[in-house]
C-alpha cells in the first residue's frame, strides 16, 4: 500500500472530490455543484490522497446544535448535508465518509476519522455525529459498490424501531456491517432512527441510524 497523506480540501479540489464521490457511492455521490455549495456554507472536507488521487474524504459541518435534540435534528439528508455552519461548535455533523472501492480494507477510513476527531477537539466541539447507512435492510443496490446482502432479522429490527420508537439493543443494530464498523471504531452511541432520510438509498430503505460520540476530555480514542 502506497503512503496515504491527509490534507484539507478546498474549492480547487471540487472535480477530484466529485470523482471520488462517484467511485464511492455511484448515483448517490455528490455532484460538483453540490460540493461547491457545501464549501460556500463553510463545510470542512479532509481528503486522503494516494499519489495525485483523492482516494477518500470525510466531510462535515460545525454546528451549535445538540444531536440529542431530535425535534431540531434535520429530517432529510439534503437538510443534514446543507446546513450552514454555526459557532461556537458543539457538534460536527459528518455527512460523508467516502472511500474509493480499491482503497477499502486499508486504514484510510480510520485515518480520516482520526483527522476529523482531532479537528473537532481543536475547535472545541463535544460531539461527532454521523448518519449511518444500513444496507443490510434491503441489500445490494444496482449501480453502487455495495456488497452487503439483505438481513431479514436486521430489517425486522429497523421496522420495529420505526413502529415503536424503542431503540433496539446494540447487538441487534450492529448486525449491519457498516453500523458495526462505526460502533467498533468509535464506541459510539446510537441515538435515533431517521426514516425517509434519503429515499434514493434503496439498500438502506431510505433510513439512517443517527449516532454520536463524545470527544471531549480525550473521550473518543479510535479502537
Amino acid at each position: 500500500m502506497k503512503e496515504i497523506r491527509f490534507f484539507r480540501l478546498g474549492t480547487d479540489d471540487v472535480a477530484p472530490i466529485a470523482a471520488m464521490e462517484t467511485a464511492a457511492w455511484g448515483p448517490l455521490g455528490a455532484s460538483e455543484r453540490t460540493i461547491r455549495r457545501r464549501f460556500s456554507l463553510g463545510h470542512t472536507m479532509i481528503g486522503a490522497g494516494v499519489d495525485d488521487v483523492v482516494a477518500g474524504a470525510i466531510c462535515f459541518a460545525e454546528t451549535t446544535d445538540d444531536p440529542h435534540d431530535t425535534a431540531k435534528f434535520p429530517k432529510s439528508f439534503a437538510d443534514y448535508s446543507s446546513m450552514p455552519t454555526s459557532a461556537p461548535a458543539l457538534s460536527l455533523y459528518v455527512y460523508n465518509l467516502g472511500i474509493r472501492p480499491e482503497f477499502r480494507g486499508t486504514n484510510m477510513a480510520r485515518g480520516l476519522l482520526r483527522e476529523m476527531i482531532e479537528y473537532g477537539r481543536r475547535v472545541g466541539a463535544r460531539w461527532v455525529v454521523g448518519d449511518g447507512r444500513c444496507p443490510s435492510y434491503a441489500g445490494v443496490q444496482d449501480g453502487t459498490p455495495d456488497k452487503v446482502l439483505r438481513d431479514e432479522e436486521f430489517r425486522q429490527t429497523i421496522d420495529s424501531w420505526h413502529r415503536t420508537g424503542k431503540i433496539p439493543s446494540t447487538r441487534a443494530i450492529t448486525r449491519d456491517p457498516l453500523l458495526k464498523f462505526y460502533r467498533r471504531l468509535l464506541d459510539c452511541e446510537f441515538l435515533h432512527l431517521a426514516p425517509d432520510f434519503l429515499p434514493e438509498d434503496v439498500a438502506s430503505g431510505g433510513y439512517r441510524v443517527i449516532f454520536a460520540k463524545d470527544i471531549s476530555q480525550g473521550g473518543a480514542q479510535l479502537i
